[in-house]
C-alpha cells in the first residue's frame, strides 16, 4: 500500500512535468507626460488566443499587420486602467514582432495619471501558469514592481514610491512559487533525502545546496555569468538521475553533502531563468534577488520538513519493507530525471 501510494505521488509529477508550461509578460507603464505602456508578450500564447494561425506565422510582419485590429481588442479587453472608476483610453497602437525572443511587443499611449489608480490584467486566461510582470515608472524612474497571474488579476497602485518591504513581500512569495510549480528541483531535493541521516547530516546538505545555487542564482541575475537554458536544464535533469543513482546503493562515506553543493551550482542557474524573465533593471535587483532567494529556500525548507519524517517513519514503521519502498523511490527518480533530460536534448 505503501509504494502504491509512493508511486501515485510520482505519477502525479510526471503529470506535472507535462503540464508545465510557465511563460511571462512584461509591462512597462511610464507614468510621464503623457503616459505610454510598452508590453512584451511570449507569440506562443497570443497565437492560441488569435486561433487559426501558428507562432511562427504570427511573427511575420504582413501577418501581424492583419491581426493589429484583433489584437487591439484583446488586450483593451484583457489590460485595463481605471482612475476613479473609469477605464483609460489607448491610443496609437505600434505593434512589433520579436522573432529571436519569440515575442510580439506592442506600446501605446494613454492620457496622463496623477492620482492612484486600478490595473487589471487577465492576458491569457487559458495558462494558468502564465504570469505578467508590471514595472511602473514615474520620471523615469523605476518606482513598483508587481507580479500578476490566475489568482491575482488586480491592483492599486499609488503614484508614490512602493516601500521594499512591498517589493520584499511580492518576490518572497515569487520564491515559494517557483519551488512548487518545478517538479524537477523536488526530484532533485528528494532524491538526496532518500538514503536518510540524522538532522545534522540532512542540514548539511540543504545547506550546502543552499549556499551553491545562492552564488549561481546572484551571478546569472546580475547578469555576470548566465550558461544558456538549453545547456543547463538537461544538466539539471542529469543530477536528478545522479542522485536517484546514488541512492540504489549504500556507500561507506556520505558524499550527499558535496553533491548537493556541486550541483547546487547548476541549480542555481534554473532559478535564475526565471527571475531573469521579469527583464528589471539592475539598480532594482537587489531586493528582488534577496527576496526571490529567500522564498526559494522556504520552498525548499517545506519539502525537506515534508519528506525527511516521512521516510524516517517508514524506516520505524516497516524496516523490512522500506529498503524496498527506498529503491522504487530511486527508481522513480531516475526515470524522472532521464524523461526530463530526453525531452530537453531533443527539445534544444
Amino acid at each position: 500500500m505503501k509504494i502504491k501510494i509512493l508511486l501515485f505521488v510520482l505519477w502525479c509529477f510526471f503529470g506535472l512535468a507535462q503540464a508545465h508550461e510557465i511563460s511571462f509578460s512584461h509591462i512597462k507603464l511610464e507614468l510621464n507626460q503623457p503616459s505610454q505602456i510598452q508590453l512584451e508578450m511570449p507569440v506562443k500564447d497570443l497565437a492560441r488566443q488569435l486561433g487559426n494561425i501558428s507562432p511562427e506565422q504570427l511573427l511575420q510582419a504582413q501577418n501581424l499587420a492583419k491581426l493589429e485590429p484583433q489584437i487591439q481588442t484583446l488586450l483593451q479587453n484583457r489590460l485595463v486602467l481605471e482612475v476613479a472608476g473609469q477605464a483609460l483610453t489607448f491610443t496609437d497602437f505600434k505593434f512589433q514582432a520579436m522573432p529571436s525572443r519569440k515575442e510580439i511587443q506592442a506600446t501605446w499611449q494613454l492620457a496622463p495619471i496623477q492620482e492612484s489608480f486600478l490595473v487589471r490584467v487577465n492576458l491569457f486566461p487559458d495558462n494558468l501558469l502564465h504570469k505578467t510582470f508590471l514595472d511602473v515608472y514615474e520620471q523615469n524612474n523605476l518606482e513598483q514592481q508587481l507580479i500578476f497571474d490566475a489568482n491575482k488579476t488586480e491592483s492599486t497602485i499609488q503614484t508614490s514610491q512602493q516601500s521594499v518591504w512591498q517589493v520584499i513581500w511580492n518576490f518572497l512569495l515569487e520564491g515559494i512559487h517557483h519551488i512548487f510549480i518545478g517538479p524537477d528541483h523536488i526530484l532533485f531535493i528528494v532524491g538526496l533525502l532518500l538514503l536518510g541521516g540524522n538532522l545534522w547530516q540532512l542540514l548539511k546538505i540543504v545547506s550546502a545546496f543552499t549556499l551553491a545555487h545562492s552564488i549561481t542564482l546572484a551571478l546569472a541575475t546580475l547578469q555576470i555569468l548566465n550558461p544558456p537554458a538549453n545547456l543547463i536544464e538537461p544538466i539539471i535533469a542529469a543530477s536528478i538521475v545522479f542522485v536517484g543513482v546514488h541512492s540504489l546503493f549504500k556507500h561507506k562515506h556520505d558524499v550527499r553533502t558535496m553533491l548537493a553543493f556541486g550541483f547546487g551550482f547548476i541549480h542555481g542557474f534554473g532559478f535564475a531563468g526565471a527571475l531573469l524573465e521579469m527583464e528589471l533593471p539592475r539598480a532594482a535587483l537587489g531586493w528582488s534577488l534577496l527576496a526571490f532567494n529567500g522564498g526559494v529556500e522556504i520552498g525548499q525548507m517545506c519539502i525537506v520538513l515534508l519528506v525527511a519524517p516521512l521516510l524516517a517513519w517508514l524506516r520505524r514503521s516497516d524496516p523490512k519493507n522500506a529498503a524496498l519502498t527506498i529503491r522504487v523511490a530511486s527508481l522513480a527518480v531516475i526515470a524522472a530525471g532521464a524523461y526530463w533530460f530526453v525531452e530537453r536534448v531533443v527539445g534544444a
